[in-house]
């Protein structure tokens, strides 16, 4: 992995006490971002060992990096990073896309790969990533969206940031934190807004500005031209729903525009049933109204490897989807870079 910001903290070449403190640091995220089992994945493609506790898998992540084997060679403090930076900007991801011309798109990546955005990672999130704040009653935090890390891998550089909002209660005021992204790649002109699923769904409007007026200060270019009008899916909605061959529709809901009620049928613990043949018997309305996919979520199935699915969903409101509308889509456990650009591209030439 490459990164284009080098962060507080020592490098791996360093002395072994300075890798301890690497090592911890790392160590310490291990389990703040709920997701165990996709977690485990990225690590076996590593070559790590695996569990399915929080506490036994730091255990056992430790002991492959201090590993003299010759089968824990690329359990490295340096793997663990790319590990836990791909958990943390792919896992469980709610987009919006906003499509670029070539000039602005150019622009992007050389204002990203600049001398000039690695002096903007100073703040208390960036010295603490990719850990979270310990919060704690009485003790006062650093709010608002930060910019911790900046990647240059898996086909584009990803900013890593830490979104650190205060909600009141009636006795006290409550933080929170979670780590958004976006992703600009290499090879498609696009700037992809990936928040965390760890949010509530009412919150994403204005956990989505924040982070837009985030990323357009740090690469300073402004005017629209990056947070513009997103991609709208709602063509997509149907068309991956009348494709057969498109994954399996884990849980769907079909509806008419012409009248509110709608139908839901659900299959997502049994990766051998689709529910398109159950939805499809809702045909048509009983005042003649022909039914369509309303909200719908597909599994697909990784190459090679029958136990794990990607998930993806389109879960437009009922006055989205009224007016022809998806501006977001949730993804959640691609297999690697390669299967989540895909999905996205399919996505984009759909819409």
């Amino acid at each position: 992995m490459g990164s284009v910001n080098i962060q507080t903290i020592s490098p791996q070449s360093t002395s072994q006490p300075a890798t301890n403190v690497m090592l911890d640091k790392l160590l310490a995220s291990v389990g703040q971002t709920e997701g165990i089992t996709y977690f485990c994945h990225l690590l076996e493609t590593m070559g790590f060992s695996t569990s399915g506790r929080w506490g036994t898998l730091k255990e056992r992540i430790k002991t492959d990096i201090e590993s003299t084997e010759a089968s824990k060679a690329r359990c490295t403090t340096n793997a663990l990073a790319d590990a836990i930076d791909r958990f943390l900007s792919c896992a469980n991801h709610r987009y919006e896309i906003v499509a670029l011309d070539s000039t602005t798109a150019t622009l992007l990546r050389i204002q990203i790969a600049g001398a000039g955005i690695p002096t903007l990672i100073n703040s208390q999130a960036a010295n603490l990533y990719p850990s979270k704040f310990n919060f704690q009653d009485g003790i006062s935090h650093e709010t608002g969206t930060r910019l911790c890390k900046i990647t240059d891998s898996n086909g584009g550089y990803a900013l890593i940031y830490s979104s650190v909002r205060i909600k009141p209660t009636t006795y006290k005021l409550v933080y929170s934190q979670v780590f958004h992204t976006v992703f600009v790649p290499h090879k498609s002109d696009r700037v992809e807004y990936r928040l965390s699923c760890e949010i509530r769904k009412s919150d994403t409007s204005d956990e989505l500005k924040q982070l837009k007026i985030a990323f357009v200060n740090d690469v300073d270019i402004r005017g629209g031209k990056v947070d513009g009008n997103p991609v709208n899916f709602f063509k997509a909605i149907k068309s991956l729903y009348d494709d057969q061959n498109a994954g399996r529709v884990s849980w769907g809901r079909v509806a008419t525009f012409e009248e509110k009620p709608h139908h839901t049928s659900s299959a997502c613990n049994d990766p051998g049933h689709c529910c398109r043949p159950e939805l499809a018997k809702h045909d048509v309305s009983a005042n003649g109204n022909t039914y369509h996919p309303f909200q719908i979520t597909l599994r697909y199935l990784y190459p090679n490897h029958n136990d794990f699915e990607m998930e993806l969903s389109f879960d437009p409101t009922r006055t989205d989807w009224d007016a022809n509308k998806c501006e977001s889509i949730v993804i959640k456990e691609p297999k690697d870079s390669l299967m989540l650009s895909n999905i996205i591209n399919t996505i984009l030439s759909r819409s």
